[in-house]
């Protein structure tokens, strides 16, 4: 956890996250492209890098970081409006090749996803950082897709909370704790939605390429 913090915190490392972060759909982008051919877009290849750090660090550290998020926003905004750019020049390959939604899709799925997010939050309901992997997550797939990805993930994260509370109820039985303690201590974990959406997202994927989603 003290690495991770130092990691995180103002120094050079955070610095290095940074560029690495807005670096890496390049670093990556032709093993991406070998792996996937034609069907492997640039737009897929920064949502998988997303989903990828957001799920690892929510996991293992409770915290989804900036560097995960917001360069990931910048890249899908650059995307989409040179798909635009691409698209009234006539390259349709150029278009298929970046992925993105559009400009305007892109910020209007941005925008929309971050506002339902925000409420959410202030509700109590997830953290800053899953609302700023839900806005990316808008600005980089397309809504139906996004619709059916968030409804795995909180169909999945419930059924994980309702496991996690019964194992804990047990645990505490089994300990002598009471039935109410068990509870209580099953309360007070608080759980990682990064993994969830990773998850999610990867399920609608495959339907879609199933031919199981609209």
């Amino acid at each position: 956890m003290a690495a991770y913090a130092n990691f995180d915190s103002s120094g050079g490392m955070t610095r290095q996250a940074w560029w690495w972060a807005v670096a890496s759909p390049v670093v990556f982008w032709l093993p991406w492209r070998a792996c996937w051919g034609d069907s492997g877009t640039v737009t897929g290849l920064v949502l998988a890098l997303l989903l990828a750090a957001s799920a690892v660090s929510d996991a293992f550290y409770r915290k989804i970081p900036n560097w995960s998020t917001y360069p990931a926003i910048l890249w899908a905004l650059g995307l989409s409006v040179s798909a635009d750019i691409a698209k009234g020049l006539a390259c349709p390959d150029v278009v298929e090749a970046l992925g993105g939604l559009g400009a305007a899709g892109c910020l209007a799925g941005g925008v929309g996803t971050f506002g339902a997010a925000l409420v959410v939050y202030r509700s109590g309901g997830i953290g800053g950082g899953d609302v700023k992997l839900v806005a990316c997550l808008g600005s980089l797939v397309p809504w139906q897709r996004l619709l059916a990805a968030l409804t795995f993930a909180f169909v999945a994260a419930a059924a994980f909370a309702i496991v996690s509370l019964i194992a804990g109820v047990a645990l505490g039985l089994v300990k002598g704790q009471g039935l109410f303690c068990g509870f209580a201590n099953s309360r007070q974990r608080s759980l990682p939605l990064g993994p969830f959406l990773a998850v999610g997202t990867l399920a609608a994927l495959c339907l879609e390429l199933e031919g199981l989603t609209p």
